[in-house]
């Protein structure tokens, strides 16, 4: 006897004799494709991350390490955001953007 004959069994034996094959089927049958579009969306805005709210500061110091980056060029890994996600970008900086 496998194992899913014995779960089978034990539920036959239950005070709620409840088919789980039933179950099974009419859960996943019963989803229109309109919840599915709708589920798909809400799991795509759950995952997004919210912009980060950057300070004066802040600025400055990122700018200090992009400038010592490209001086030293060295490795640099810079993480920025975009569309709800963050993105990363690997390399040595070898062009300053101010000229």
């Amino acid at each position: 006897m496998s194992i899913h004959d014995e779960f089978f069994e034990e539920i036959k034996k239950s005070k709620y004799p409840i088919d789980p094959r039933i179950n099974i089927k009419w859960g996943t049958s019963m989803m229109l494709t309109e919840h599915v579009v709708m589920l798909r969306d809400y799991h795509e805005e759950v995952k997004r991350e919210p912009k980060p709210e950057l300070t004066e500061y802040d600025y400055v110091t990122l700018s200090e390490a992009i400038e010592l980056a490209y001086t030293t060029k060295g490795d640099t890994k810079i993480k920025r955001w975009k569309d709800g996600q963050f993105i990363y970008n690997r390399g040595i900086i070898e062009e300053s953007s101010r000229k």
